[in-house]
């Protein structure tokens, strides 16, 4: 009355078995799918940030271009013209090393 038939039993344990091959596959099979579609989405990222990348260097070099066209137009008879005058002889402090507590006035 009580006894289960080991026939019953190796059938359940197939079936679970079965079941857990199953599951790991289909886990297997979605984890790949996520990881393809990741990578191709970091794929897609890289290329759209290697153009801005491009776009700035080139916004970068439109300004340094721009900047040395403009330096060298400013001339000493420009300045003058501008209301601009001459800084006279710099003063500035110097800190000694760390341990010295002075000052130095340089000129």
């Amino acid at each position: 009355m009580g006894t289960v038939s080991f026939k019953n039993i190796h059938v359940r344990i197939e079936a679970c078995i079965s079941w857990l091959e199953w599951s790991l596959l289909t886990l297997a099979l979605l984890l790949y799918i996520y990881f393809i579609a990741m990578t191709v989405i970091q794929v897609v990222l890289r290329q759209e940030l290697l153009v801005s990348v491009q776009e700035a260097e080139t916004r970068v070099s439109n300004l340094e271009a721009s900047y040395i066209e403009g330096s060298s137009v400013l001339s000493q008879d420009t300045a003058t013209s501008l209301g601009l005058v001459e800084v006279p002889t710099a003063s500035y402090v110097t800190v000694a090393r760390e341990g010295h507590d002075r000052l130095t006035r340089n000129q």
